[in-house]
């Protein structure tokens, strides 16, 4: 005999997001917020995206060096680009006009963060972020963000996502 969940089951809930919540217990906080910055040295405006993540584990354990993936799409739900980067580094607008596009991902590879450190994060400190789309310009309709990895505990820990077209 099949077993088959109640009907007040929502489609969306399953088991594994459950276990997921479970094991990875940062979280975003409020919405992300989305920017142009007219960059010299760049053709299109950069689009900035910003946000902050709390770490919600038990209060003695240690969360560090949160990587995350930043993708933007487009009206068709195609993806334009994909940012990778720590969090807590956060550049100011002189910074995002200036620097050239290796200067600023080169900054954005730095685990322990700049202005906001990426290490040691206290039980609910939130954590702020950012990435930064070169290519896309004007053409981004959507973006959204997705955790890769941390450390917890001095353990690294790798988050495995959805695919991003769903």
């Amino acid at each position: 005999m099949i077993r088959r969940p109640p009907r007040s089951t929502p489609l969306y809930s399953s088991a594994a997001s459950d276990v997921y919540k479970r094991q990875h217990q940062i979280e975003f906080e409020g919405d992300l917020r989305s920017r142009l910055i007219q960059n010299r040295l760049n053709r299109e405006p950069l689009v900035v995206l910003e946000g902050g993540l709390r770490h919600l584990f038990n209060t003695e354990d240690t969360v560090s060096h949160v990587r995350l993936k930043a993708l933007a799409f487009d009206e068709q739900n195609n993806l334009l680009e994909s940012r990778t980067g720590f969090a807590g580094i956060l550049l100011n607008d002189e910074e995002l006009k200036r620097l050239s596009r290796s200067e600023i991902v080169r900054l954005f590879e730095r685990k322990q963060g700049r202005e906001i450190p990426n290490e040691n994060l206290l039980w609910k400190q939130e954590l702020p972020f950012q990435a930064v789309f070169f290519t896309s310009g004007k053409k981004i309709n959507r973006t959204s963000v997705q955790i890769v990895s941390y450390h917890r505990n001095g353990e690294m820990v790798y988050v495995r996502t959805p695919d991003s077209e769903s």
